[in-house]
């Protein structure tokens, strides 16, 4: 499955040139290279691992869409083309997308309005045009907790401890000073101490 771990993805050098198979998909899916007398062979697409998926008669299954690619130069050289190819087919474009400055790398998962407000005018002095308050801003249903950001997704409630005027107070202060709010959320991620995971467990796809 697409992560943090794994990307639908590989290379192969061969004398000056690099050869590249990517499969565009964020399900499960597979992606297998065996190497035999002739060469190598690369099988990959869905997963079929437990599917089965029933087509009556004039219905229809999407695949995932897999590029094969030959790029002159090494395998760097190739990925900054694969990063190109696929800015240039994403389905928007002509969107421009905004540099942005993110919580996360300074703070990992726990920011707060008290570090993050002093940043907003250097963010934008810096040259960047969106700001992303990311994972942490939040507490769990039941109330505010010291545990690991991780361990309170779920519920998404702002944490007032951590953010005592909400998050509106860090949204105006981005557009003071014109630049984009952004928020991070995953709704995927639900943690033990959420009460939708205690009280919807069949909302999940799996614990």
């Amino acid at each position: 499955k697409t992560g943090f771990n794994f990307q639908p993805y590989v290379a192969l050098r061969a004398d000056a040139a690099t050869y590249l198979c990517q499969i565009f998909w964020s399900g499960n899916w597979i992606l297998r290279v065996a190497p035999n007398e002739g060469g190598a062979v690369l099988l990959g697409g869905l997963n079929n691992w437990n599917f089965r998926h029933w087509l009556r008669p004039g219905d229809t299954l999407a695949l995932p869409t897999v590029l094969f690619a030959r790029f002159e130069g090494f395998p760097h050289l190739a990925a900054r083309r694969l990063h190109d190819y696929r800015r240039a087919h994403r389905p928007d474009p002509d969107r421009v997308i905004p540099v942005q400055y993110n919580s996360w790398y300074p703070y990992h998962g726990d920011p707060t309005a008290e570090a993050l407000l002093p940043l907003v005018p250097l963010v934008k002095k810096l040259g960047c045009e969106a700001f992303v308050v990311d994972a942490g801003w939040y507490r769990t249903d039941e109330g505010e907790s010291d545990v690991e950001w991780d361990q309170r997704t779920g519920d998404w409630r702002v944490s007032r401890r951590r953010f005592p005027n909400g998050l509106r107070e860090i949204a105006a202060r981005c557009r003071q000073e014109g630049l984009l709010f952004g928020l991070w959320f995953e709704p995927e991620v639900i943690a033990p101490s959420s009460s939708i995971r205690r009280d919807h467990p069949e909302w999940l796809h799996h614990i």
